[in-house]
């Protein structure tokens, strides 16, 4: 799955806002789809990290999902309806005319033999 939507490829997109794709890991990226598209992400109390004399030094920040398995499996379909693969011309034409190039290729190897054994 993450192979289909790699960074590059939502980059390629140009409609995700840029503070969900600008990640190197397509899993994060994955998940902040996901929390995007959803409403069953709650956000929890965020929690901070303090120095030696007690001053927070860093926040962090979670939440959690309900049903990741329906949410996953909308925004699947939810992206395959707005931005479909589109398949790579080879595999156009296979689909389209492989009837018609196997008959094709085996008439020119038919053809080789008879015409090299007369």
């Amino acid at each position: 799955m993450f192979k289909l939507f790699s960074r590059t490829k939502i980059i390629e997109l140009n409609v995700f806002p840029e503070n969900i794709v600008n990640h190197d890991s397509a899993k994060i990226i994955w998940y902040r789809l996901m929390v995007k598209n959803t409403k069953n992400f709650q956000i929890n109390l965020p929690a901070f990290q303090e120095d030696q004399d007690g001053n927070h030094t860093q926040a962090i920040f979670s939440g959690s999902l309900n049903d990741v398995g329906n949410i996953a499996a909308n925004l699947c379909l939810q992206l395959e309806v707005d931005h479909p693969i589109m398949p790579k011309w080879y595999v156009k034409l296979y689909q389209d005319h492989a009837r018609e190039l196997i008959n094709g290729t085996v008439l020119i190897i038919v053809a080789t033999i008879v015409a090299q054994s007369i």
